[in-house]
């Protein structure tokens, strides 16, 4: 997906386009929240949504892919017969403008930022047909059942990578209306298409240290303050009461990506059932994090390794409750094709740690998940560099992945990522070459002013030890 910007907080103008793994670098304050945020807002829109994510797809479709007029003329129909080329075609022209024109008119409720500050923005989407296509793998013969219709059953079969029969057991249909039964179907087969062509995003804030330690706190405060406000109401109901105090919306606004993540935390029980899919990635983490986590009725709990301890979130370290979330998002959501979006994933980590990272990074890409992040963190940004120009063949390369304990499950397919700097309210893309890697020319300008200082400084001392003598 292609993003052109123009005047959208302080990004004056530049595009930026996500791949497997894309990078925001810049200082602070330079719009990498922005950039995240509005990615993770138009991808939300057009995704599948999770259990903890209420907001479901924008049902206005009108795909003709079911040409039945009546139940008489299914009766004898037992196979339809998709072309998901057609049917990606048509959503991307009649379905899919509509729902970035809406992400894009709900930015300011999105950002919780007033519409004024957002009047002179210009966001264009370009979102190929290719990009939906490639998502749809193949997949076994699996059975359905159609929601409504509690005795029809449906047998999937897809034929080839963007065909697929729908065959249908014999069914009386007479105490079914027949428009019903057309838009049933033609959920169902919508729904099928487009839980494969697109994924889940899933984003981490920034805050979410803050969160992970008071989500429980905030729901209490929500419950009662809506409590109060139902109490205040029935004692009241015939006289005239300001109803903006006790509003929760408006006393507990937050910008989408944190109610979102709140609300994943929220979801979260004792007794889910764990994603074999990415189970152990997901633990893999927990040797970044050095120990393990437990979840009861009065919140989360971090177990460190070789410990007969439990501490809660707020007595762990920094890094447990920055990680944490994503430890719960592998080991229980995670499909193939996610898009995951990280801002500032190294906050708070020691530099050892944000090279360990950056390592499951790539290993998380190269499982079959595709990550955004936005960070200033230079050892971040200078492993992905060293694992992107370990994917080229050179000579001593083996030796070097031994040495340095590289595996190959952390080497990065440089064509896999694409890296952004931004500066100045311009989006710059960094270029890469074979030989040193991405153009970091901005993060060693830092790196050398604080070299140059500390010459300046042992110079100065040294001559002045000379004049003494």
């Amino acid at each position: 997906m292609k993003i052109t910007i123009k005047n959208f907080g302080p990004i004056k103008e530049g595009k930026i386009e996500n791949n497997d793994l894309t990078i925001i670098c810049g200082p602070n304050n330079s719009g990498k929240t922005y950039l995240t945020y509005l990615f993770y807002a138009i991808f939300s829109k057009i995704s599948k949504n999770y259990s903890f994510n209420s907001q479901r797809i924008h049902r206005g479709h009108n795909l003709s892919i079911l040409d039945i007029k009546n139940k008489d003329a299914y009766k004898s129909l037992t196979e339809i017969k998709l072309d998901i080329k057609t049917i990606a075609d048509e959503y991307k022209e009649n379905i899919l403008p509509k729902l970035i024109q809406e992400a894009k008119d709900e930015l300011p409720n999105f950002l919780n930022m007033e519409k004024e500050l957002l009047s002179d923005a210009i966001i264009d989407v370009d979102l190929t047909k290719k990009e939906l296509l490639e998502k749809f793998e193949n997949k076994n013969t699996e059975d359905r059942r159609l929601g409504l219709i509690n005795d029809l059953d449906i047998k999937i079969e897809q034929i080839s990578k963007y065909k697929s029969h729908l065959t249908m057991n014999p069914l009386d249909l007479d105490r079914i209306p027949d428009k019903l039964f057309k838009v049933v179907m033609k959920n169902f087969i919508f729904d099928y298409i487009y839980e494969n062509i697109y994924s889940s995003a899933f984003l981490i804030p920034s805050i979410r240290e803050g969160i992970s330690i008071y989500y429980n706190e905030l729901n209490y405060l929500r419950t009662i303050n809506s409590n109060i406000f139902r109490d205040l109401y029935r004692e009241n109901k015939n006289q005239n009461i300001d109803t903006k105090l006790y509003d929760p919306s408006l006393r507990y606004n937050y910008p989408k990506p944190i109610e979102d993540y709140y609300n994943f935390l929220l979801s979260l029980t004792n007794n889910q059932k764990p994603n074999d899919l990415f189970k152990d990635l997901a633990e893999e983490l927990l040797n970044i994090l050095e120990g393990n986590f437990s979840k009861d009725n009065t919140g989360f709990y971090y177990i460190p390794k070789n410990a007969n301890i439990k501490l809660s979130l707020s007595n762990s370290s920094s890094m447990v409750k920055s990680l944490f979330g994503l430890y719960y998002y592998l080991l229980y959501y995670a499909k193939k094709g996610d898009i995951v979006l990280i801002d500032e994933p190294g906050m708070n980590l020691h530099p050892d740690n944000q090279r360990r990272l950056a390592q499951f990074f790539a290993k998380m890409i190269n499982s079959g998940l595709k990550v955004i992040i936005s960070t200033h963190s230079d050892f971040i940004v200078r492993e992905i560099n060293n694992l992107m120009l370990l994917s080229q063949d050179f000579k001593g390369k083996g030796e070097i992945i031994k040495e340095h304990n590289y595996s190959e499950d952390m080497i990065l397919d440089y064509k896999k990522v694409t890296s952004y700097f931004i500066n100045n309210g311009k989006i710059e893309k960094l270029a890469f070459d074979k030989l040193n890697g991405l153009n970091l020319k901005n993060f060693k300008d830092s790196i050398n002013k604080i070299q140059d200082i500390s010459d300046d400084i042992y110079f100065s001392i040294t001559e002045s030890e000379d004049e003494d003598i």
